[in-house]
């Protein structure tokens, strides 16, 4: 599964429009990857598209490596 990880929709970017946050990136981080353990034997790829707030950035990136490294739950996403 290939997964184009972009995050201009993020509420704090500054050429966004959307009102998306942290914990729906997450919650959408966690559904891929367990669509991808149950149908592709784990396997996804995610590819950084965009998104230009440096602070979402350095908060979202490194939760999503965790979430797909680890397999364990982000605290800001529960089942």
């Amino acid at each position: 599964m290939l997964v184009g990880a972009g995050f201009d929709a993020h509420r704090q970017d500054p050429f966004g429009v959307m009102n998306v946050e942290d914990r729906h990136f997450l919650r959408a981080v966690r559904l891929i990857h367990e669509t991808a353990r149950n149908h592709c034997g784990g396997k996804a790829g995610f590819f950084l598209e965009g998104g230009y707030s440096t602070a979402v950035l350095e908060r979202l990136v490194p939760e999503i490596i965790t979430i797909l490294a680890s397999g364990a739950d982000s605290p800001f996403c529960p089942p």
